[in-house]
């Protein structure tokens, strides 16, 4: 490969394009500069969330229906009352989900979409990116007992190849559900996921088929130090796109530090290793690219994991925050347009679930894809023709 279809590839394969003013603080801008969510930063932020009606216990009598928790604490004390005095699993499952849809409105309520992962600022300026949403979650979700993780998409429910994070729940009646805060959905179907699965007794690290995941019986999300691996590459993809830009060797080195620390976290992400025999390559070292280059290619898996991208229609639901299209109203665009469920819904079928009109729909769809094309946003319908 040259450097110039290797930089050509590099923009196919998650570059986060960050500019001067959310570019990661020193500390930061490593693997080991990235530190976890802190209880009391996260306590001081939700002091000042706004939050939806909170959900009630299964079953509760009508007299318990009175007492609505009324805060995070309140809410913190009745989920592991709840969820610890319930033996009925169904029962409990039930209420869990409960949590799960309320914990999806109150993080998007809260953050809306951005380009920032690193914890003190994401909640500083209440934006944040896929990552960033999937840590949150998952340590708002550990807060109320329920069993979450995080699981990387390789396909998307379109079909898309794409470097994007979801939440992974666990029921107590033995379902699963995946959370995707991005893309607006509480129980999203992507099509190939990067997960533990336990075999023989024994949890390893696949890809696995959306389809095939029924056949085992106990899924859960990666481990703590492949995450800090995907914060890490993140962070390296944008050191390396800024010293491809400005012809940066030092920023190119800091970028190979990054994947060769995520490596070592997570060295079956064949990403980690394409994306540093760029850097490689761009420095002018050809056995050290060419090395990387065989792993990253050495299996079907890890070819489609290196054609991974940040796709136009993807990116611009960022837009859908910033022109702050309400929710109900977003939720209408996506379904729409085929975000929470992979193909897109009819106007008549959405009309079932809102009660408005297919005019109605018709219309807040057209209008928010002409606030987006007027901010240089096309339309998914624009962008597919654009690719044909």
């Amino acid at each position: 490969m040259t450097a110039q279809v290797s930089s050509q590839l590099l923009c196919q394969a998650a570059t986060s394009h960050y500019d001067k003013d959310t570019m990661p603080t020193t500390q930061e801008r490593t693997v080991d500069g990235q530190r976890g969510l802190s209880g009391a930063g996260l306590s001081k932020a939700l002091k000042t969330w706004q939050m939806p009606p909170l959900p009630r216990p299964s079953g509760a009598s009508a007299a318990r229906r009175q007492r609505t928790p009324a805060s995070w604490p309140d809410l913190r004390e009745l989920a592991k009352a709840q969820l610890s005095n319930t033996a009925d699993k169904h029962a409990k499952a039930t209420f869990e989900l409960r949590l799960i849809n309320w914990l999806h409105d109150t993080v998007r309520l809260n953050i809306k979409r951005g380009r920032l992962f690193e914890t003190d600022r994401m909640l500083r300026e209440a934006q944040a990116d896929c990552l960033g949403y999937a840590r949150l979650f998952q340590h708002l979700g550990k807060r109320l007992d329920l069993d979450t993780g995080i699981v990387e998409v390789v396909i998307d429910n379109a079909g898309r190849m794409v470097p994007h994070v979801v939440n992974i729940a666990r029921l107590s009646d033995g379902r699963t559900r995946f959370i995707d805060l991005w893309y607006g959905s509480k129980n999203v179907h992507h099509r190939q996921l990067g997960l533990m699965v336990k075999q023989k007794g024994r949890w390893s690290i696949v890809d696995v088929d959306s389809r095939e995941l029924r056949h085992f019986k106990e899924l859960k999300g990666l481990p703590p130090h492949c995450i800090d691996a995907i914060a890490g590459y993140m962070i390296g993809n944008r050191h390396l796109e800024r010293g491809i830009r400005f012809s940066d060797e030092n920023e190119i080195h800091d970028a190979i530090q990054c994947y060769t620390s995520a490596i070592a976290r997570y060295p079956q992400n064949a990403r980690l290793y394409f994306n540093r025999a760029i850097a490689y390559e761009n420095l002018g070292d050809a056995r050290a690219a060419e090395a990387d280059y065989a792993i990253a290619l050495r299996n079907e898996a890890g070819r489609i994991r290196v054609q991974a991208r940040q796709h136009d229609e993807v990116v611009r639901l960022i837009a859908l925050d910033q022109i702050r299209v309400s929710t109900r109203e977003q939720e209408i665009y996506l379904l729409r347009n085929g975000f929470i469920t992979g193909r897109a819904v009819s106007p008549e079928r959405i009309t079932l679930k809102y009660h408005a009109s297919a005019d109605k729909v018709n219309r807040i769809t057209s209008q928010i894809g002409a606030q987006l094309l007027s901010m240089g946003f096309p339309s998914p319908n624009q962008q597919n023709a654009s690719q044909a």
